[in-house]
């Protein structure tokens, strides 16, 4: 254990005080500001781009299906592909559609297959 007099401990104290005015007197530091005539604009490089509502962040969500869940998923996207012919339909699409389904008969029957199912 170190053990210190009381002159160290005023000397470490001094210290600590000068380095405080040191950082309280860069904050007091004035500041020249030019005429708003003489700053020019910087270019701007980025443009904007209008979102599109479809089109996914491009993250990757960890969804762990069975193989036979999987199956079923492509038996379903297979099924809408046949009521949409000219519209890719894959498997994310499917389960992305999904989210959108809130009508209580569907819910009910999502409701069902989850008690049967899991």
């Amino acid at each position: 254990m170190n053990y210190f007099s009381l002159k160290e401990w005023s000397i470490m104290g001094d210290k600590l005080k000068n380095k405080l005015k040191k950082k309280n007197s860069n904050k007091n530091k004035q500041i020249e500001i030019e005429p708003i005539d003489t700053i020019e604009p910087e270019p701007k490089y980025v443009s904007s781009i209008p979102v599109d509502p479809n089109t996914t962040s491009g993250r990757s969500f960890p969804l762990r299906l069975t193989d036979i869940e999987k199956g079923q998923l492509q038996i379903l996207a297979d099924k809408l592909q046949e009521l949409v012919p000219n519209k890719k339909i894959s498997r994310s699409r499917v389960l992305r559609a999904s989210v959108y389904v809130q009508d209580s008969i569907s819910l009910k029957k999502l409701a069902r297959s989850i008690v049967d199912n899991t």
